[in-house]
């Protein structure tokens, strides 16, 4: 388990947040 900063877990959420809006995009 790795220890990451908070900032880590933000830039995370906004690209699980993009790749969702970018697949939607494409199937939409």
């Amino acid at each position: 388990v790795m220890i990451l900063p908070p900032g880590a877990f933000i830039v995370l959420g906004l690209l699980i947040a993009g790749i969702n809006v970018i697949s939607r995009k494409k199937t939409a």
